[in-house]
């Protein structure tokens, strides 16, 4: 966990931490979720430096905890589509947190790891065999690096017809769970929280869900691997869309269910969802969001481009041009669409919608890093801050999703050491 020790609530937060009394990340996330009314914990895709930047900084304004959720396409050994490695990474959100002077708390969280689940194991056409051992490299790294909470996500079979049974996907889960506790114990490093399923999996009712949860927890101490589950992820009938919503009545009966073996249900693609609202007050522990932040920023480039057009500039940026070339050469996007032939023929809102979506992929890119620094110089000349208005979009989202989550002024709770022992 990343807290910047220095400020008000981070010196107290973290002597707490260290003096063993806020003792796992699962503890506290457990004491926020128990705050009057519910508390969900929001997860962030750390897709770009803006959404890092306005992320930290509307965690700081609501004294509210938050997660970047770093998936193995993002941020990996081999640098992931932003270029961040675990290391990088870490090192420089805790540059940020310092230098912004954020008085949060930061958890740092490695997403669906797990075999096939990385876009470059596809391409690879790695085997079962290969992909675990990119995934424990993955992980090796993450833990290494400082991350708080593991994802492991075993859903995925390139090489069967049908998704892998419970039995199956639980084993593979086990699996990787004993390599990382292993690896942590000989790094002399403490406790991890875990988060287990997906929404992926191509079972997607509640009871393969349970069952995949009870066999988890049966393998881990047959093991003796004792750990904290802290999150169990299940199809709760989000997706990344305009219009989306939470099914409450599904989401509730896993809510039930996992609450028996004292684990919280995270809900997965909660992009520009409609009902954040019910997320906690019917008891979901977390929700993760992350597409929807490119889709933004590609919009409010798009308007920022039309303005340096009328400027009529000696040197214009071409931005879109750049991403839309970046785009026709990044393999990903064909998880979209079945080829780049077919991106360039899409026409209207479906068109932009998924182009916003896939800019995600190319932000860091050379072409585009320079492209957006000639957008900036243009409007500078106008008083426009390209930045600012960037990080002011992902603000503005993310402070609509903290505040239905329940989360503002939750750190405060942290304050209080009547409240450490409640859970």
């Amino acid at each position: 966990m990343i807290i910047n020790s220095e400020a008000n609530l981070g010196r107290v937060i973290s002597r707490a931490i260290s003096e063993g009394r806020l003792d796992t990340v699962g503890r506290i996330i457990r004491l926020i979720h128990g705050k009057a009314g519910g508390a969900t914990l929001l997860g962030v895709s750390p897709i770009t430096d803006y959404v890092i930047d306005g992320s930290l900084m509307e965690a700081d304004d609501l004294k509210a905890p938050m997660a970047f959720i770093a998936s193995l396409n993002q941020v990996d050994y081999d640098g992931g589509y932003t270029g961040y490695t675990p290391q990088s990474f870490v090192s420089v959100i805790k540059d940020k947190v310092k230098r912004m002077s954020i008085d949060s708390l930061i958890i740092i969280s490695l997403d669906h790891c797990g075999p096939w689940l990385k876009d470059k194991h596809v391409e690879l056409n790695l085997s079962l065999n290969e992909a675990m051992d990119e995934c424990r490299k993955s992980l090796e790294q993450a833990i290494k690096a400082g991350y708080d909470l593991m994802h492991i996500d075993a859903t995925i079979d390139a090489e069967a017809s049908h998704p892998p049974e419970p039995e199956t996907v639980a084993e593979r889960t086990i699996n990787l769970i004993e390599y990382a506790e292993d690896l942590r114990k000989s790094e002399g490093l403490g406790p991890l929280g875990y988060e287990v399923g997906s929404d992926r999996w191509g079972y997607r009712d509640a009871e393969h869900v349970v069952k995949l949860v009870s066999l988890i927890l049966s393998g881990l101490k047959r093991r003796n691997l004792s750990i904290d589950v802290t999150f169990a992820v299940g199809d709760v009938g989000t997706s990344v869309k305009p219009g989306n919503r939470l099914n409450v009545n599904r989401a509730i009966e896993l809510v039930n269910a996992l609450s028996k073996h004292g684990i919280l249900l995270k809900v997965h693609s909660a992009d520009y969802i409609e009902n954040p609202q019910d997320f906690p007050s019917i008891g979901v522990g977390g929700a993760n969001v992350g597409p929807m932040f490119a889709d933004l920023i590609y919009r409010r480039i798009k308007e920022l481009a039309l303005i340096e057009s009328s400027l009529k500039p000696r040197e214009s940026s071409g931005i879109i041009n750049a991403l839309l070339n970046e785009l026709s050469r990044e393999p990903s996007v064909l998880k979209y669409v079945s080829s780049i032939e077919e991106l360039k023929s899409l026409i209207g809102d479906s068109r932009e919608f998924l182009l916003g979506l896939m800019t995600r992929y190319v932000w860091s890119r050379d072409a585009v890093r320079h492209a957006l620094s000639i957008l900036k110089s243009n409007l500078r000349s106008i008083n426009v801050d390209v930045d600012k208005e960037l990080i002011s979009i992902v603000m503005n989202s993310v402070k609509h999703l903290m505040l239905n989550f329940n989360l503002q002024g939750s750190l405060l709770m942290l304050k209080q050491p009547a409240t450490w022992f409640t859970f």
